[in-house]
């Protein structure tokens, strides 16, 4: 662009990258090595957005490094997405937490189980280590209540319907018992 001539390109720097970043950058392209990472620039208008950039140096036909190509790609939408999820997280654990409740997960396609600390805690589990598949699941649950529980579980995993099922949980006790 016309506006760029005879300016460095540091018009274009946001500032949010220090110079150890910067030097690092260098320094592999320098060493003939492609440098891959993600840093936030500035448009000409100003406005900052984030970019996944690869830099692949050139050398002619002595091995002498002349030129250097990049290849970028705005991933601003991406990292918004991203900073969206982490904030919902963020306060979908504290509701949870100032409720008292517990989140657990399935996936079904690998028949793991992923629950929180307090989720664990709500079905008596001490060591979460023994909470992590879909069987160890189904064995905590009291078995007067397992058909109706797995059945609810079929229907969310198809898409039926939602997961909305009330069970009893084992909890297994240790007794020491000395007479």
């Amino acid at each position: 662009a016309p506006e760029a001539i005879g300016h460095s390109h540091h018009i274009l720097s946001s500032g949010k990258q220090g110079e150890d970043f910067y030097r690092q950058l260098w320094d592999t392209i320098r060493h003939g090595e492609v440098w891959r990472g993600e840093l936030v620039n500035r448009r000409k208008d100003g406005t900052l957005y984030h970019e996944e950039i690869g830099v692949t140096p050139l050398t002619d036909e002595s091995g002498t490094i002349t030129h250097c190509v990049a290849i970028k790609q705005d991933v601003s939408a991406r990292k918004r997405a991203e900073e969206v999820c982490a904030n919902s997280e963020q306060r979908l654990t504290l509701a949870l937490a100032a409720g008292g409740h517990g989140a657990w997960e399935i996936d079904f396609v690998n028949g793991r189980v992923v629950a929180s600390s307090r989720a664990c805690k709500i079905f008596g589990i001490t060591d979460p280590q023994s909470f992590q598949t879909l069987g160890q699941w189904v064995d905590l649950v009291v078995e007067e209540d397992r058909e109706a529980s797995e059945q609810a579980l079929r229907r969310a995993a198809s898409g039926v319907t939602g997961y909305l099922v009330e069970f009893r949980v084992r909890r297994h006790r240790m007794v020491r018992s000395d007479g």
